[in-house]
């Protein structure tokens, strides 16, 4: 009787085939010529992977056993069994075929022979395979908001089509499950979400490579599908309110909840806010204040906490316009995450890091469309206000290095790209003092090299600017600050006419000084009421040849409350301070970012507000003042673009597991 054998045989078997009675054949030759096997068969095992499975009928002589040979193409035979003859009772077996190593669709062939004693028998017919195509990994399903994704991964080197079909059984068991081609799946594509899969059934999927005639296929694992999300979800903001409409897909929801979250980015949180017959398919959701919001829609049934959710959308209010100031909000996702910024010209921005005990000096910007990050591992400090762009959009930065490890001297340096690469020129080499401002810079119109503004720890302000002969020219502005004054931080501008001017303080009161010529700087008296000067301010000329300083100023002493005042140098006086807007409670004090329109007849200031961050217009002698959203951190990022327009940029959500995260840019239209 035929043996049933799993694999060919080991050195064991043999040796048990050898004691057998008969096997031996009893020596010496047969009597008449030895018959080969006859009608060798050859197919791919349906049980053992990469293992050809052989028939034969066997000779009517008694044998001691068979040898098999198979060859590649048109290649040398060789020998299947190498570790003794195969046994003469066998009628077919599995044999491995090394695939990994094969061509695909390369062609094979088998051929047997028959042993007794000494003597071997002529060979069989030949019997012929193709190595089959590597077949795909088993599909891996996920699933996702409004669906499941399958992803897989193709291993064939030589198919060129691809079919993807969902199957659907009422046993939970594959090759019972009745089979839909999917279509619109091209080939090359590695993932798929399925957004149209029944309902409360078992699903699998198959991925099938051929070629020509010849095709290979995997299959998921099955899985009870749940019920269908709802798609299409649509958010359109208006004047406090936002409109929703969205598709049903589910035939077996008992509701359909809508939900908000009040941020964007990653994992927000959910709060339902409306309950809706399983047949709604829009919301307007009123009354919404002013700010940056997620939506999603869920089927529910009867009695559930969760459901099946849309894929989500993010909304940014549009703030109210009022004369003067109207901006209208787009959502940037997915952008580097960074808390400093600066806006070129063209009006793209440039993105950057600070260094800090976890965090390495990085600098984002975009080349054709790619976000390209360059890293200053050896910063120590940044030169306020981070980064600025010159008139060809190039990001520039002042860095601060040790120059050598453990010096307490510091190089300084000025980097920036040049539209193809990073470069860098030192500045100067000095000792910088801790716990006080850090450098500030500023980059002259039309000119590729910034003006330079530090405190050495030997608490002397230094100014330096590039010379007409190309080399750095430093200047001691402690001469023209008043005696005994101390300077622990500072604000460096340029004014209408392109000459620096430095707001610095602190004891007995904030200075400014303006520079009239190499090394002459006058100071100029500020305006009584400005004695506690909060460290947090700005400084703005505007191309009228005024100044406008801004600053927190404490509402009473250590109260932690601030008001945004405000005075103007104009014909050569400065205007009393006068209170803008009640500042945010904070602590530090609040941060207040100002900047003039590039014609300098406009000056936009952003700050907190216990409204949220705010936009304070001033033109034509009148402030215009909207909230864009909630007082987020970092600030709001202010710029102008080359036409005058303004640009804010507000880092708006949560950071993504990259270090992304999501921005709101408002726009003047």
């Amino acid at each position: 009787m035929a043996q049933h054998p799993l694999r060919p045989l080991n050195c064991l078997a043999l040796l048990a085939l050898a004691i057998l009675p008969g096997c031996s054949g009893g020596g010496g030759q047969p009597q008449v010529p030895l018959e080969p096997p006859t009608h060798l068969t050859a197919s791919w095992s349906t049980t053992f992977a990469d293992h050809a499975h052989l028939t034969w009928t066997a000779p009517a002589q008694p044998v001691d056993g068979y040898n098999a040979e198979f060859r590649i193409d048109s290649g040398g035979y060789t020998r299947l069994n190498t570790e003794g003859l195969y046994n003469p009772a066998w009628t077919y077996g599995h044999w491995p075929i090394p695939l990994s190593t094969l061509p695909e669709l390369t062609p094979l062939s088998f051929r047997m022979s028959s042993t007794r004693g000494s003597g071997t028998s002529g060979y069989s017919n030949e019997a012929s395979l193709i190595a089959p195509l590597r077949a795909p990994a088993r599909p891996v399903t996920t699933e996702v908001i409004g669906g499941y994704r399958v992803t897989w991964i193709n291993n064939s080197l030589v198919a060129d089509s691809l079919t993807l079909e969902r199957g659907v059984t009422p046993n939970g068991y594959a090759p019972d499950a009745v089979w839909t081609q999917i279509p619109g799946v091209a080939f090359g594509a590695l993932d798929y979400t399925d957004f149209a899969a029944p309902e409360g059934a078992g699903i699998c999927y198959r991925v099938t490579y051929a070629r020509g005639a010849a095709s290979t296929s995997s299959t998921s694992l099955v899985f009870t599908s749940g019920l269908n999300g709802p798609v299409n979800l649509v958010a359109t903001p208006g004047a406090d309110s936002v409109h929703l409409t969205w598709a049903n897909r589910s035939t077996a929801a008992a509701s359909v909840v809508v939900a908000r979250a009040s941020t964007l980015g990653a994992d927000p949180t959910f709060l339902p806010i409306a309950t809706l017959p399983p047949t709604g398919t829009s919301f307007d959701d009123v009354q919404v204040p002013t700010g940056y919001y997620t939506y999603r829609v869920e089927a529910r049934a009867a009695g559930a906490f969760a459901g099946a959710p849309s894929p989500a959308v993010k909304v940014a209010i549009r703030p109210a316009a009022v004369p003067g100031l109207t901006v209208v909000p787009s959502i940037l996702p997915a952008m580097p995450s960074g808390s400093l910024g600066a806006l070129a010209p063209q009006g793209t921005w440039f993105l950057g890091i600070p260094p800090g005990l976890s965090s390495t000096c990085r600098v984002f910007h975009p080349v054709d469309g790619t976000w390209v990050t360059q890293a200053f591992a050896s910063a120590t400090r940044l030169a306020s206000p981070g980064l600025a762009s010159d008139a060809q959009g190039r990001p520039h930065l002042v860095l601060a290095r040790p120059v050598a490890q453990g010096s307490s001297q510091s190089v300084l340096v000025h980097a920036w790209f040049d539209g193809g690469a990073w470069q860098e020129e030192e500045i100067t080499r000095t000792s910088l003092p801790t716990g006080f401002a850090p450098p500030a810079f500023v980059l002259p119109a039309g000119s590729q090299h910034p003006s330079v503004l530090f405190l050495t720890s030997a608490r002397d302000l230094i100014y330096m600017s590039r010379g007409e002969d190309g080399t750095w020219q430093s200047e001691t502005l402690d001469p023209f600050l008043p005696v005994g004054f101390v300077c622990d931080r500072f604000t460096l501008i340029l004014d209408g006419a392109g000459a620096p001017a430095v707001l610095a303080g602190d004891y007995p009161g904030p200075q400014l000084l303006r520079r009239t010529g190499a090394d002459a700087w006058v100071a100029e008296a500020l305006p009584s009421g400005l004695a506690e000067y909060g460290g947090r301010g700005s400084l703005v000329a505007t191309a009228d040849g005024d100044l406008h300083l801004f600053l927190a100023m404490e509402t009473t002493f250590l109260s932690r409350t601030y008001n945004l005042a405000w005075s103007r140098r104009s014909g050569g006086a400065w205007s009393s301070p006068a209170t803008l807007v009640a500042l945010r409670d904070a602590s530090p004090t609040p941060s207040i970012q100002a900047k003039a329109s590039p014609d300098g007849t406009r000056v936009i200031v952003a700050c907190p507000t216990p409204l949220g961050n705010t936009l304070l217009a001033f033109a034509q002698g009148a402030w215009a003042q909207v909230v864009l959203g909630p007082a987020l951190e970092p600030p709001p990022l202010l710029g102008f673009m080359s036409d005058g327009r303004l640009r804010v940029l507000q880092k708006a959500g949560y950071e993504y597991a990259n270090g992304w995260s999501d921005y709101v840019q408002y726009t003047e239209p």
